[in-house]
């Protein structure tokens, strides 16, 4: 009889000991969950490619006639204040084109969305790593609602002398 007792303090010893760590264990997950977090931007294998094809895409404008201009094309044409040949500017076609793929992208920013936040622009490099913007971005969302970051880059050859870049930014919540 005592050999059959001593076998169910252990099992019951083990059992407790199991629970006691289990119970550590939630509590340290508890409290990483709940440590506020920097949001360090990743990149993301989709973005690059919805960058590549945003850049390709061709738009409505021509330059001259029966000569359609693709995004890329067209942020040079903005830049140097072109006129597309229905008589729109450039930097009109583009802004409504770059909200219109958005709109019709996985990144839409709408209630039950887990995007939080997108914006796209272009920049040239001025120097010592700062950029100014070379067309008004195209954004929409809080980037304050961020807990996740995917940003993505591809250069840009305006012909200009310049390090330009077209810049997407995508937050998600969570």
């Amino acid at each position: 009889m005592k050999i059959d007792k001593k076998a169910q303090e252990e099992m019951v010893g083990f059992v407790l000991i199991v629970i006691i760590v289990s119970v550590i264990g939630i509590i340290i997950l508890g409290i990483n969950l709940n440590k506020p977090r920097n949001i360090e931007a990743q990149t993301s294998i989709e973005l690059d490619s919805f960058s590549s094809a945003i850049l390709s895409y061709t738009t409505n404008c021509e330059i001259p006639e029966t000569n359609p201009r693709k995004v890329r094309e067209l942020i040079k044409d903005c830049k140097q204040n072109d006129i597309c040949s229905n008589g729109q500017s450039p930097c009109q076609v583009l802004d409504v084109t770059l909200k219109e793929l958005v709109k019709h992208s996985s990144y839409i920013v709408e209630s039950g969305s887990y995007t939080r936040y997108f914006k796209i622009s272009v920049l040239n490099k001025i120097g010592n790593g700062t950029y100014n913007e070379v067309i008004p971005p195209v954004k929409d969302g809080d980037e304050k609602e961020c807990s996740r970051k995917l940003i993505d880059t591809q250069p840009l050859n305006l012909g200009l002398g310049e390090n330009s870049i077209f810049k997407i930014e995508v937050c998600y919540k969570n």
